[in-house]
């Protein structure tokens, strides 16, 4: 059971005017009211199964007034009441006396990061290059703010963006469908000849690969789960996954060519998937994240290593994993897991800040010497950090 908080508002009146309690089921496609009382002027708004998203317009708001917290409007954003700068200083934020409300920025100087500007009180920079200088955005809502830079991520591969010709259709939680396959839950991705018999995972050998739009490898089977489960997850609960950032990415939103979206390449000795400036649940991309996973297999063993770049991170959670604008609820999980509930000797290896806030870090930090870069070698099935 999964529980989303609606709040049905005009612009700058959620406080004043009440909100309204529903619960979505998304195991039994039932959405209920948990017996809150609707403000007099605020219509019930039904939300619909995950993955058949009714746009706001369609429960009975002009498409200029969003309608529900999820879509977070700009009212959403604000802090606390002020009157003065050092009312919201405990906070990290500024007041905005035409509003009279805390927020991340009013102007330029208010920014903690170089280069970036102040666009609706919110400290914003191009990201699209995937290169150094690529920063992360500060962010709201008590999550520490990003000071970047990302790591650059390997182009050069063919595709409108350079990350390969073979890409996934946009979508909410689907996988990579071969052309001409019957779709479904997925197509099996061949590994190149360099992989031997393939990966060794839980015991077994795996001569081909999954590819998620959910931010994740999987074996075995595709996986659709949006709301990550953390690591190491019990013994059968799950295929074994490797996992770049695990959370609900949306690429269904319209975007420029080549962002957005999910591509990968498979090379003899080499597997290169690339989330470029990918969205979350539902269909925003108002806070975008790019990330990529490089596979190489230490020869015919079975044996291999993991590499995790991140370039861009300024989303964390999904709307149905009880996020509001990219954060909050149940945060992005990243690492390795072979979901077989093994401790000793561990088959799990979480990155830093994995399943909380602080995973919004690691497009800075690493544990080798390359900020956003980080490294998992798998032997015998069993991944450590490799120090680099």
């Amino acid at each position: 059971m999964k529980r989303i908080l609606l709040c049905a508002v005009f612009v700058g009146a959620c406080s004043s005017r009440g909100s309204i309690n529903i619960t979505r089921d998304f195991d039994s496609s039932v959405a209920v009211m948990d017996g809150a009382v609707a403000a007099v002027d605020a219509p019930l708004v039904d939300v619909s199964m995950k993955g058949n998203d009714v746009p706001t317009a369609d429960v009975g708001f002009p498409v200029d007034v969003p309608a529900v917290m999820v879509d977070v409007p700009v009212v959403m954003d604000i802090g606390s009441a002020c009157r003065s700068d050092r009312e919201c200083s405990a906070s990290g934020m500024v007041c905005d006396l035409s509003r009279g409300a805390c927020v991340e920025c009013v102007r330029p100087a208010d920014c903690l990061v170089a280069g970036q500007m102040c666009a609706s009180n919110r400290c914003v920079a191009g990201f699209d290059s995937g290169v150094p200088t690529d920063r992360g955005t500060p962010v709201d809502l008590g999550v520490v703010r990003d000071a970047g830079p990302g790591a650059t991520l390997i182009t050069g591969l063919g595709g409108t963006a350079g990350f390969g010709t073979d890409c996934l259709t946009a979508s909410d939680d689907g996988s990579y469908v071969a052309p001409g396959a019957d779709g479904g839950a997925g197509s099996p991705i061949a590994l190149g000849s360099g992989f031997g018999a393939g990966l060794s995972l839980h015991g077994q050998r795996y001569p081909s690969v999954y590819l998620n739009n959910n931010g994740n490898l999987s074996f075995g089977g595709a996986l659709a789960g949006y709301t990550a489960d953390p690591f190491p997850r019990a013994a059968g609960t799950s295929t074994p996954i490797i996992a770049p950032w695990w959370a609900d990415v949306d690429t269904r939103a319209t975007a420029a060519p080549g962002t957005n979206q999910v591509c990968f390449v498979s090379e003899p000795s080499r597997f290169i998937a690339t989330w470029n400036q990918v969205g979350y649940y539902t269909s925003h991309i108002d806070r975008r994240n790019s990330f990529q996973v490089i596979v190489t297999p230490l020869g015919s063993s079975g044996d291999f290593d993991v590499e995790l770049r991140y370039s861009r991170c300024e989303w964390i959670t999904g709307d149905a994993s009880g996020g509001m604008g990219g954060f909050g609820g149940t945060p992005a999980q990243a690492g390795v897991d072979f979901a077989d509930g093994m401790v000793t000797p561990a088959h799990s290896l979480a990155l830093p800040g994995s399943g909380t806030p602080t995973v919004i870090n690691l497009c800075r930090t690493s544990n080798g010497s390359m900020p956003g870069v980080w490294r998992i070698r798998v032997q015998a099935g069993v991944p450590g950090f490799l120090a680099f």
